[in-house]
């Protein structure tokens, strides 16, 4: 891993004053369609940055996003996604909000509805506030234990929209690419299964969801995923963690696909 230098540049705009929280929005082929970061608030914005290869910032910058350039951006999702925890651990920001970068907000209601939402500033403090009492924190997908009237989870789920305290990550030896290919895609579970197996609860939100694009769209990790890197991807997660995962196969309509089974309540 090419150790992660500090830059004057990127200090200028994104100074760790502003804020001990840095949002980073990992994206790969989506310049022209990146939903995630142009839904953030203004106030938001100035502490986010789309990280993109040095091939795409430019197209990243016409459209007023703020990037940060990883050598590693299109190599993988586990090595691109350990590069930003030491980036920010490095910075150094005390905390990491780390969402794909294909996501739409949306919040539970009192009446049980789960609808799109604009409160994006509630839901990052959420997360910023969890990261007091956790090392790392999440919201729900939109279908995820949508029946349960809860406010939160402990130790269960959390990918795609997860926040993280990188140092104390860093110190506890937890990492995205621990003994896994570079393109690794199920790297978001692999870190959270490794902090609950270490002892290090997480705690989820139902009020605060997510909304993602339908399965393998373009752009992302699509340029990785297949049937057969599905297959080892999944197999590879329950070897690395074989008392919770099992890889299996899924059927839907017209295919079935390999995908993984978690006990979350068995760590």
């Amino acid at each position: 891993m090419r150790k992660c230098t500090k830059n004057k540049e990127e200090r200028k705009g994104h100074s760790a004053a502003l804020n001990s929280t840095i949002i980073l929005v990992p994206s790969y082929h989506r310049a022209n369609k990146q939903i995630t970061y142009d839904r953030l608030p203004q106030s938001l914005q100035q502490q986010a940055l789309v990280v993109c290869s040095k091939e795409e910032e430019t197209e990243h910058k016409k459209r007023g996003r703020s990037t940060l350039v990883s050598p590693y951006q299109g190599q993988g999702m586990a090595i691109l996604r350990q590069w930003c925890l030491e980036w920010a651990a490095n910075y150094p920001y005390d905390k990491l909000i780390m969402l794909d970068d294909d996501l739409t907000l949306c919040v539970r209601t009192q009446e049980g509805r789960i609808l799109v939402s604009s409160e994006w500033g509630k839901a990052v403090q959420w997360l910023s506030t969890c990261l007091e009492s956790y090392v790392h924190a999440a919201w729900a997908s939109r279908s995820y234990a949508w029946r349960s009237r809860k406010n939160h989870l402990i130790n269960c789920k959390g990918i795609q929209a997860v926040a993280y305290r990188p140092q104390r990550i860093i110190n506890l030896g937890a990492r995205f690419d621990l003994e896994v290919d570079p393109w690794f895609f199920m790297e978001d579970y692999h870190m959270t299964l490794q902090l609950l197996e270490k002892g290090y609860s997480n705690i989820v939100s139902l009020v605060y969801r997510y909304n993602c694009s339908p399965f393998n769209s373009s752009g992302g990790v699509s340029k990785f995923r297949n049937n057969k890197s599905m297959e080892i991807v999944a197999k590879t997660l329950e070897k690395l963690h074989p008392k919770t995962v099992k890889a299996i196969q899924k059927s839907y309509k017209q295919s079935s696909r390999w995908d993984v089974s978690i006990k979350w309540n068995q760590i």
